[in-house]
């Protein structure tokens, strides 16, 4: 069964021209989707967004692995465990691993004044 303009600017309650405009869109873009340019740009998105997702598992399987040696522990054991890391930052190891960061800045200062007592 064949729609006319008429019956489809009817069932979408839009003047026919409007149906018009969207059928001379679409004959357009139906075009571009069979060459080169135009066909490539989709998989270059998708490339991108595997990437991108590729990456978050990546942060993700990192985060996990972090957080598996902290289970069930107390605190004290927990701190120490912060450490300068490429893959986590400081302060998301302090979050994840529910630790106040200021421990960490009251430690480092501590361990700084103690070098610098040394030297004297």
């Amino acid at each position: 069964m064949v729609n006319t303009v008429p019956d489809i600017a009817k069932r979408y309650e839009v003047h026919p021209s409007q149906v018009h405009t969207w059928k001379k869109r679409a004959l357009e873009g139906l075009a571009d989707l069979f060459t080169d340019g135009a066909g490539n740009r989709g998989g270059e998105g998708q490339d991108k967004l595997i990437a991108d997702l590729y990456e978050q598992i990546g942060r993700l399987q990192v985060e996990l692995q972090w957080l598996k040696k902290s289970l069930d522990l107390p605190i004290r054991q927990r701190r120490f465990w912060i450490e300068p890391c490429d893959a986590l930052s400081i302060r998301h190891q302090c979050a994840l691993a529910d630790v106040n960061r200021s421990w960490l800045c009251t430690r480092c200062r501590n361990r700084v004044e103690s070098e610098t007592d040394a030297r004297d």
